[in-house]
């Protein structure tokens, strides 16, 4: 956040953790050398953040679109080269339940991807403790000449289907520079209309709108639902 805002020039001393009814004297404290305090709160103290004159910045909001995707969104540009690269490629696709086809996916695509797009700030739940949540779920697995190369593992809830996790092979740039995602998007958007769906849970993206992923969505025109 620090970055985003300031660039290079500040700096930062870390107060570490405080209690909650600790917080005006650190407050009171803290400001005589200090022009901003970031901290991270449970969203339940949100509320009371705010009535300190804070500012709250989401870590994540969410999202869902409507299905089949407005006419509008299709013949945008950036849609339209996303089906231009899925001729392009050859890309194809599959739709498995297959749990071995899921650890693959797991290991191999999702943690790598997400180091990619996140770096230091990357947040990937241990594959074993992840996998005791997943209950009702399918994988959409994109493929190129030769293999798999991405995928997206999409949750059945009682709201609706939801774009839970994805990732491209290796973490491949020239995979993402094909726009792998955006066929993983496409191809997961067919298979839900196939199934029936009209609506579709996007899932979650870092709250900045300079993120590449939440500006994607965007395109797709999203309504933010949650945070």
């Amino acid at each position: 956040i620090l970055r985003l805002m300031f660039g290079a020039s500040f700096h930062e001393r870390c107060l570490g953790r405080v209690w909650w009814w600790n917080f005006p004297k650190l407050i009171k404290s803290a400001t005589r050398d200090h022009s901003m305090i970031v901290t991270r709160v449970h969203r339940s103290q949100v509320r009371l953040l705010t009535a300190t004159g804070s500012f709250v910045i989401p870590s994540s909001v969410s999202g869902d679109v409507d299905l089949p995707l407005e006419s509008s969104v299709l013949n945008s540009r950036s849609v339209r080269s996303d089906f231009k690269k899925i001729t392009e490629h050859k890309f194809t696709y599959e739709v498995t339940k297959d749990p071995i086809q899921f650890e693959a996916f797991y290991r191999e695509m999702h943690a790598p991807y997400t180091r990619l797009a996140h770096g230091d700030s990357a947040e990937i739940e241990p594959y074993e403790q992840f996998r005791k949540k997943l209950r009702n779920w399918e994988l959409v697995l994109v493929k190129g000449e030769a293999e798999y190369i991405a995928g997206q593992l999409i949750t059945y809830e009682r709201s609706g289907p939801r774009f839970y996790l994805v990732g491209v092979r290796d973490g491949s740039r020239e995979y993402v520079r094909q726009r792998v995602l955006g066929a993983v998007y496409q191809f997961s958007f067919r298979h839900l209309v196939e199934r029936g769906f009209h609506k579709a849970g996007l899932g979650f993206s870092r709250a900045f709108l300079n993120d590449g992923v939440l500006r994607y969505k965007q395109k797709l025109s999203q309504r933010i639902t949650g945070c």
